[in-house]
């Protein structure tokens, strides 16, 4: 019998096989890259929007898309803020990292000192008023998943993955250390995307708002957080506005228009609205408690007449709790924590 034949090896592959799968390999990098360049010209666009400075005090140190350095961390797909505290916040992207200036603040937690970021900011925020950022923005963005503008999704520790900008999904990838081989080769592949054409970023931000008056940050955090300095003087002169016995507050016509969606006519109903609470509790309390102090309440309740008078009943032991809330908050974990005063509220419901 004759002996079997020993299998065919395979032949080795062409230098034209290994050449069209470079190719194709090199081609797939680069469009993942105009992808990810698109990404991040609307990421910027985004948190240099007037609104969202004004709300979260964040400051981009750089002109521009800026200049990523590979030594100091790269991913290996996609964007990532990381927010440690201290002097380690960036954006990572896939051809190194951008330095970013943003520390969570309010009341009695880093409050801001006139410094020379308040400085840069104070221009800006004559255009919009804003609320105080007491919960960290992409910590709101990470618990709304369908988000058209920014999705994020949180990671290990203080760190920021982006799945979506503008509508566009996005890979979340991971932190790598380079090498400085790679660090020229990614240095190479960013000097190319910079010089090619840029993309349109704010068109695309403005055509992906309902109007083109409405503040990104509103539209980020799906409630009304900032409200348009310009409207104030319409409201004020309001017939139901200017012929009230007693002015209303700035700070009340600025939650009015929180709360009436940066609508004029219905601000005005508003502020009558929350007239009458006011006016019905101090009646309630039958000069037990001051107008101002029934006011504050309200404030905290959002203007729900039952909770605020559960806060006025038991100002003591909400008190006493809200303390100890306050000093298990957490603040070290730079992510955050209600105000006292939406702590007490929560309470009062």
């Amino acid at each position: 019998t004759r002996p079997p034949e020993a299998a065919a090896e395979p032949a080795p592959p062409s230098r034209r096989t290994e050449r069209e799968d470079s190719e194709k390999a090199a081609e797939a990098q680069r469009e993942a890259d105009r992808e990810a360049y698109d990404a991040l010209s609307g990421l910027l666009a985004i948190l240099r929007e007037e609104s969202v400075v004004a709300y979260t005090r964040l400051s981009l140190p750089f002109a521009g898309a800026g200049t990523p350095e590979p030594r100091l961390g790269c991913t290996s797909e996609g964007l990532l803020l990381d927010l440690s505290k201290g002097a380690v916040q960036r954006l990572v992207t896939p051809w190194g990292t951008l330095p970013l200036r943003y520390a969570l603040c309010f009341q009695g937690y880093q409050e801001p000192e006139p410094s020379e970021l308040a400085r840069e900011l104070a221009p800006r925020q004559a255009a919009y008023l804003t609320g105080t950022e007491s919960v960290s923005l992409f910590l709101s963005l990470d618990e709304r998943p369908a988000q058209h503008l920014l999705g994020v999704r949180k990671v290990s520790g203080p760190r920021f993955a982006v799945s979506s900008v503008l509508g566009a999904a996005l890979p979340i990838g991971e932190l790598v250390n380079v090498d400085a081989g790679e660090c020229v080769a990614r240095c190479e592949r960013w000097e190319r995307l910079a010089r090619g054409p840029q993309p349109r970023a704010a068109l695309r931000l403005a055509a992906a708002l309902p109007t083109k008056t409405t503040p990104v940050l509103n539209e980020l955090l799906g409630r009304t957080e900032a409200v348009r300095a310009e409207l104030l003087p319409l409201l004020k002169r309001q017939k139901a506005v200017a012929s009230a016995r007693i002015p209303p507050a700035e700070e009340d016509l600025i939650g009015a228009m929180r709360r009436a969606n940066n609508d004029v006519e219905k601000a005005a109903w508003e502020l009558r609205s929350m007239r009458r609470s006011e006016d019905s509790l101090v009646s309630q309390r039958q000069g037990h408690v001051t107008r101002a102090q029934v006011r504050e309440a309200l404030r905290a309740t959002d203007y729900d007449i039952d909770a605020a008078g559960r806060l006025l009943d038991q100002r003591r032991q909400i008190s006493r709790v809200a303390d100890y809330i306050m000093d298990q908050r957490g603040l070290e974990s730079g992510i955050g924590w209600p105000t006292r005063q939406e702590v007490e509220g929560l309470l009062a419901r």
